[in-house]
């Protein structure tokens, strides 16, 4: 199995333990979704999905696409190049305004 895969295996058996304690009234919204690591509206979100769409509805749907920032290669290539020849001896405070 792949890390990212078992890393969610892991996250999907944490949930459904949080989950079902959740459920017996064992814990609040609140420690619920501290234990896993995020909001309280992102711990109803994934109940929500969980409820509709069983543990496919736990599945990050970002996994496998692009991002929407993600700057074009010729972009990338060009900055690179800038920054090669005519701004080589600059650093990060340099474009930083105080």
């Amino acid at each position: 199995m792949k890390p990212k895969a078992e890393f969610h295996e892991v996250i999907k058996m944490k949930f459904f333990e949080v989950n079902s304690r959740f459920s017996r009234r064992e814990l609040s919204t609140g420690e619920a979704a501290e234990i896993l690591g995020v909001s309280v509206s992102t711990f109803f979100r994934k109940r929500t999905r969980f409820a509709e769409e069983d543990e496919a509805g736990l599945v990050d749907r970002r996994i496998g696409r692009m991002s929407a920032k993600r700057v074009p290669a010729d972009e990338a290539m060009r900055v690179i190049a800038l920054f090669e020849t005519q701004y080589y001896d600059f650093t990060v405070k340099h474009f930083h305004e105080n």
